[in-house]
């Protein structure tokens, strides 16, 4: 896992420090991410786990309904903990923009 968190933070870090108008470490993690899914997938060296590592990569694109279900559960949290905020008073405690 730290093979993965660890150069995202970094990326993040390093996007905030040297250029934070241009949110540049978003494509560069997403082709981090998928050079890791690509070697997990099979592919890469070394040629004798291959075989393994292809037969235990699980990640899949979902179906429709999996899709609809996933973006609805989503939602409904964002919308749930926005409601929760606001009811505490969360937005009353913010200072004013400017």
């Amino acid at each position: 896992m730290a093979v993965v968190t660890v150069p995202w933070s970094l990326v993040a870090v390093a996007n905030l420090r040297v250029y934070p108008h241009l949110p540049w470490s978003i494509p560069a993690a997403l082709g981090y991410l998928a050079a890791i899914a690509w070697y997990l997938n099979g592919h890469g060296w070394p040629p004798s786990t291959t075989e393994t590592r292809s037969r235990h990569f699980r990640a899949r694109v979902p179906g429709p309904a999996e899709a609809a279900w996933s973006l609805s559960a989503g939602s409904l949290a964002i919308v749930s903990l926005w409601l929760i905020f606001a009811a505490t008073g969360g937005f009353a405690s913010q200072p004013a923009p400017g």
